[in-house]
């Protein structure tokens, strides 16, 4: 929703932007150990998803626009687990000079949110590609085989505008004044930008996804079933979906086990980004009301930056699971790579019989 802001707020950050001063010691060493171990599962969420690109390259789906949001999720998790690797490590690119660098790059770029952000709403903009892409396959699939280009120059033209309209919102409520970059003081202008990421980065998504999901598994119920208990409403055979797509029975079968893998995948997407978006909503309002802090360098905020960190690691293999040829081909590879490691060994072997 991979704070997967998956993921910078959705799945990083937070609304509270405190950047003017170096936190790292405030943190706890047993804090330090949890920052340490996302760091190294960061690292390796961060080689898993570009193994999954590559993978998918040599993978063929049904769906020319299902694979590149697949595609795009493995490429923007990636990058994301990088950037907020990055930022765990050096409590918020303060490294060991604090903030006194007057570099409006680090200012504006790193340390207000604005990359780890931009990164994180690309995630959950392609979510809600995926979602709308399941949408147009299971409902629509007529008009989507003949308006599938249409359809990609949409999502791309969407995933870049909105993650970089959310992420621009922090460009506004950062100054660098006197070298050092600190939040703006103007409380108006910092409510509304603050209540605005809120809505932009959280809520609306997760009304987006939700409203394109519902029907789709409402469609797959009367599928599945084949009866529906208004009568007024004709069920959705299989014959009549068969005649639509124009494709023989032992086909439609196959097509619709990869659609129920593509779908399955975007469903966990979705629900993992709403429970995100849900502890964090609510860790912000318990520090609204002073209730539990969720600063910088507070234990709540590592605390959910850790299962943030949990979620982008194993993001890929919820791909590579659920989706039945992707899963093939890593299996193939898997198989191919052990083989010529027994084949070397066996060489080995024979070339130095004395070690045996």
């Amino acid at each position: 929703m991979k704070s997967y802001a998956k993921m910078a707020d959705i799945m990083n950050i937070t609304v509270n932007t405190t950047t003017s001063a170096d936190k790292s010691n405030d943190i706890e060493p047993h804090q330090r150990v949890l920052i340490n171990i996302a760091c190294v599962l960061l690292a390796f969420g961060t080689t898993v998803s570009f193994y999954n690109t590559f993978a998918l390259i040599q993978t063929r789906v049904d769906s020319i626009l299902s694979k590149i949001l697949m595609y795009n999720h493995n490429i923007f998790n990636g990058t994301f687990c990088i950037v907020v690797g990055y930022l765990l490590a050096s409590f918020n690119y303060t490294f060991q000079l604090g903030n006194k660098s007057g570099n409006p790059f680090i200012c504006y770029a790193l340390q207000a949110g604005f990359l780890v952000i931009l990164c994180g709403a690309s995630v959950i903009c392609n979510v809600i590609c995926q979602c709308a892409d399941r949408f147009w396959a299971i409902i629509y699939p007529k008009s989507y085989r003949v308006h599938t280009k249409r359809y990609i120059i949409s999502c791309y033209v969407f995933i870049c505008t909105y993650s970089g309209v959310v992420a621009s919102l922090r460009l506004l409520r950062t100054d660098l004044v006197n070298g050092r970059c600190i939040p703006i003081d103007e409380y108006r202008r910092k409510y509304v930008l603050a209540m605005t990421e809120i809505a932009l980065l959280y809520i609306l998504p997760v009304v987006m996804m939700v409203s394109l999901t519902v029907p789709i598994i409402w469609h797959l119920r009367q599928y599945l079933l084949g009866t529906l208990r208004n009568n007024k409403i004709t069920p959705v055979s299989q014959q009549t979906i068969s005649d639509r797509l124009g494709r023989s029975d032992g086909s439609l079968n196959a097509l619709y086990v990869a659609q129920r893998g593509i779908f399955l995948n975007s469903m966990i997407l979705v629900i993992e980004l709403i429970l995100l978006v849900t502890i964090l909503l609510i860790l912000l309002v318990l520090d609204k009301l002073r209730l539990a802090l969720f600063g910088i360098a507070s234990p709540f905020r590592i605390y959910y930056l850790f299962v943030v960190t949990l979620t982008c690691t194993f993001n890929p293999f919820i791909t590579t699971f659920t989706v039945t040829p992707l899963r093939r081909t890593v299996g193939n590879q898997w198989r191919k790579c052990n083989f010529h490691i027994r084949t070397i060994h066996t060489k080995c072997l024979c070339l130095h019989p004395e070690s045996n």
